[in-house]
């Protein structure tokens, strides 16, 4: 096996940030528009089903915070092999990369089994649950229809996390290119011959990103099993270490949990949303997806942000800690306010793709103008999260969104809507609110962890 050195990155320790930051970030966001392209191609084939219906989109839409909680488990376990495996190589620790592949992967399966045990026991209780007073039966079916397809992707995906996690913290980023391009170009495809060929109808839409999830899964274990990266590949889960177990959990479980509250927030504010209308649920639905083309750098460079941070606190340089922040910081805040001026300007061209009826279009497009410049707050956001990880503090990480949605964005969103009676741009100011003082929290409190950061090594039995 090749020697830890050699996983070494040119830049990562010295010189320009920006150039190392695009050098790993570019990759990751080829890769994040590709899996945006999935949402919105996946959005048009279901509305194109039936596009006077508001029942389609609406139904499919509550199971949005369900997907949301696989995809936030999953990022967990991104983080926390991503950043052991950075670690490991920023302070030349082999033991700790060689059992970094199965013992994260001991953590996925029995998600995975917890999670589709629970899942089709309860499927139905989940769907209701999520549903408010005022959708329809049909939007209801449509729901079920697509989580009963979609959850064994979703398992398949919590295991290939794993060795996305693995190329991450490597610094490995054109892998995770090729992957999510591989999974939205078979989604393309297989969408329409799901929905429409085989008369699957929404149902297809899901069974087409389980299969195309299955195969880019696939892809990912052939790059380990070539030796294209050089961390040792172990699929055997009994040759987990606890120690590495723990600290993956330590790492990656607030990052999780984090995510998880976005998902139960998402679900208190769908449950609101639906119960003022189906068209209203319709529009935010839509808005839910499309609103990821102003973050999708923000997320792409949070990826590289975190391998960064993570080798050169394993290498114990501070000042560079505090000058990648910065830079990476300002970076995507400049970048998010130029695509929100352009989503906003496009918006209405964009929203007359997914639907035919007039209040949808309407709706959504007040949304996009009132919300869409506060988006970099979430960027701010982003970046700090993974400041938090990359030093192995993740705790933070799991607050700020507890704060942004908890303190401001959903009590005021139930203020401004039943005591000012402000119908649905209650909940957008509520969201703009949230997300400026949010970014205010982020960035002070991650500059002052920055300014009296300590270092600490991952476990001195395994040094």
């Amino acid at each position: 096996m090749s020697d830890i050195k050699t996983r070494e990155i040119k830049g990562m320790f010295d010189g320009p940030i920006l150039p190392v930051t695009l050098r790993l970030g570019i990759p990751i966001l080829i890769g994040q528009v590709f899996g945006f392209l999935y949402n919105l191609v996946d959005t048009y084939f279901i509305a194109q089903i039936d596009r006077t219906s508001t029942a389609l989109i609406s139904g499919t839409a509550i199971i949005f915070p369900l997907f949301f909680l696989f995809l936030s488990l999953g990022n967990g376990l991104i983080i926390g092999v991503s950043t052991l495996v950075a670690r490991g190589i920023g302070e030349k620790n082999q033991k700790a990369l060689n059992g970094s592949s199965s013992s994260a992967l001991f953590i996925a399966v029995i998600i995975t089994i917890i999670s589709l045990l629970f899942g089709y026991i309860f499927l139905k209780k989940i769907i209701f649950s999520l549903a408010g007073d005022e959708l329809s039966d049909e939007a209801i079916e449509y729901g079920i229809q697509y989580f009963s397809y979609i959850l064994p992707g979703l398992g398949i995906l919590l295991i290939g996390y794993v060795f996305i996690g693995i190329l991450q913290g490597e610094g490995l980023t054109k892998h995770i290119a090729i992957a999510m391009s591989l999974s939205t170009g078979l989604n393309i495809i297989l969408d329409p011959v799901f929905i429409f060929v085989l008369k699957m109808g929404v149902a297809g839409a899901a069974f087409a990103t389980t299969v195309s999830i299955a195969i880019t899964a696939l892809y990912v274990i052939f790059i380990f099993l070539t030796n294209q990266s050089s961390i040792p590949f172990n699929l055997n889960i009994f040759k987990a270490k606890k120690e590495l177990v723990a600290e993956i959990v330590r790492i990656g479980a607030p990052q999780a949990l984090s995510m998880i509250s976005l998902s139960l927030a998402f679900i208190v504010l769908n449950n609101l949303v639906s119960s003022i209308g189906e068209a209203e649920m319709n529009s935010w639905g839509i808005c839910g997806r499309l609103d990821q083309m102003v973050l999708i750098p923000a997320f792409s460079i949070s990826g590289a942000h975190t391998t960064m941070i993570g080798q050169n606190y394993g290498r114990q340089i501070k000042d560079r800690l505090h000058t990648i922040y910065i830079k990476n910081t300002f970076f995507v805040m400049i970048t998010a306010l130029f695509l929100a001026v352009c989503y906003i300007l496009l918006a209405p061209f964009i929203l007359s793709l997914f639907s035919d009826v007039p209040a949808v279009i309407a709706g959504s497009v007040k949304q996009i103008r009132i919300t869409a410049l506060s988006f970099f707050g979430i960027t701010i956001a982003i970046i700090s999260a993974g400041t938090f990880q990359g030093i192995g503090k993740p705790v933070p990480a799991l607050i700020l969104p507890l704060i942004r949605f908890g303190v401001f964005t959903i009590p005021l969103s139930y203020i401004f809507i039943y005591f000012f009676h402000m119908h649905m741009e209650g909940i957008f100011y509520s969201v703009v609110i949230g997300n400026l003082a949010g970014a205010v929290i982020s960035f002070f409190w991650t500059k002052n962890r920055l300014s009296n950061v300590t270092f600490r090594t991952i476990m001195a039995e395994l040094s």
